[in-house]
């Protein structure tokens, strides 16, 4: 049987300063049972005007039983690796398994004010319901 896996976006935008940016929420009941089942995520960092060397990008995965910012907790394990985006940046995995219905990206930028400037994009591949 053919599984039907589906890419849901977490975060798909320019990073061009040092706050820390919360995605906007996936909603994961019409994907997978959750805390059932593990999810592949991605990272991608690319097209650094990062003006210094020592500029770091973190990004770490956080989930929720609702869609309040206040409730989400960081998922064991569901960190990336620091990315460095003056260097030549690629794209990391990781495997997750979300405990809870909402899942979102958050990214922290770790430089002086306006220095980073990179595009960052991190997927979640999930499949949905009803699939084995």
């Amino acid at each position: 049987m053919m599984r039907n896996l589906k890419v849901l976006n977490l975060y798909n935008a320019e990073i061009a300063s040092t706050s820390v940016v919360n995605s906007n929420e996936v909603d994961l009941a019409p994907y997978i049972h959750v805390a059932g089942r593990e999810m592949k995520a991605w990272l991608r960092v690319h097209g650094s005007t990062d003006t210094t060397t020592d500029a770091l990008i973190d990004v770490k995965l956080q989930e929720s039983a609702t869609t309040a910012s206040t409730d989400f907790s960081d998922i064991t394990g569901a960190t990336f690796t620091q990315v460095r985006p003056a260097a030549a940046a690629g794209a990391e995995e990781i495997h997750v398994q979300a405990a809870k219905r909402y899942v979102r990206a958050v990214i922290t930028p770790d430089g002086t004010a306006a220095t980073i400037k990179s595009g960052v994009v991190c997927d979640l591949l999930a499949m949905a319901r009803g699939t084995t």
